[in-house]
């Protein structure tokens, strides 16, 4: 009985402690999904005839083209090759899609995509 008890105990612990580290983007050392926001942008940026994105999220800092770091819950720095490698992420770390939009000009194309933190 107490040896049930014990197990039971540890696998609860197992789940909780794995959920409690499921969320969590770290945009320039700042953990997003802890600040009382319910909205992000995430905003990528693609040269012409290029491959290559450059990612960044919007929070309601001043925004700015700079790179960014950001970080997942392994704490390692992430380094996306498409939009919806990033998009993915975020999804997997609490954001839903809202929306998007692209902008594009000569100098090529910047795609919105509105998310939402999931409740």
């Amino acid at each position: 009985m107490i040896m049930k008890k014990f197990f039971i105990t540890l696998i609860c612990l197992f789940f909780l402690g794995g959920f409690s580290a499921f969320s969590q983007v770290t945009v320039d050392n700042v953990d997003i999904n802890k600040l009382d926001i319910k909205f992000c942008e995430l905003v990528a940026k693609s040269a012409l005839f290029s491959m290559k994105v450059v990612v960044v999220i919007d929070f309601g800092q001043d925004f700015s083209w700079k790179v960014q770091t950001i970080k997942g819950t392994d704490g390692k720095d992430m380094k996306f090759n498409s939009v919806i490698a990033a998009l993915n992420f975020m999804y997997l770390n609490g954001w839903d899609y809202a929306n998007n939009f692209v902008v594009s000009d000569k100098d090529g194309s910047v795609y919105h995509y509105l998310l939402k933190k999931k409740d």
